[in-house]
């Protein structure tokens, strides 16, 4: 509901279609199909190149796609997306942790991966 508000108050067609996809997916399949309908919608606007690389990779850890996610945020890191140093405590991530691609990643953003 809040993210709706948002999307319509500051007209952003793009988050609106990210939140009416999540709306429906969620209808449809409770919170996995909200997520495979975001990833989908997701990746839609990632390949156009209208929207956040990183935001995709959040949901691909949230379904499980590890290797997606870490795809995802090389994409990320190589397209100098802000969110990417927010790497580190993004909950979603977890999963990924122990991933040697995923420390090298952390390596080079010059952030301590001795944690």
């Amino acid at each position: 509901m809040e993210s709706r508000k948002a999307a319509e108050s500051s007209n952003d067609a793009t988050e609106l279609a990210v939140v009416t996809a999540a709306e429906r997916g969620f209808a449809a399949g409770g919170r996995k199909g909200m997520l495979e309908s975001l990833f989908a919608i997701q990746n839609k606007l990632v390949k156009e190149g209208r929207y956040s690389t990183f935001q995709l990779a959040v949901t691909s850890a949230l379904l499980g796609r590890k290797r997606d996610a870490l795809n995802d945020l090389d994409a990320s890191y190589a397209k100098h997306e802000v969110d990417i140093v927010t790497l580190p405590i993004v909950p979603a991530f977890m999963s990924l942790h122990q991933e040697p691609s995923y420390q090298h990643l952390l390596a080079q953003l010059g952030l301590d991966v001795s944690k």
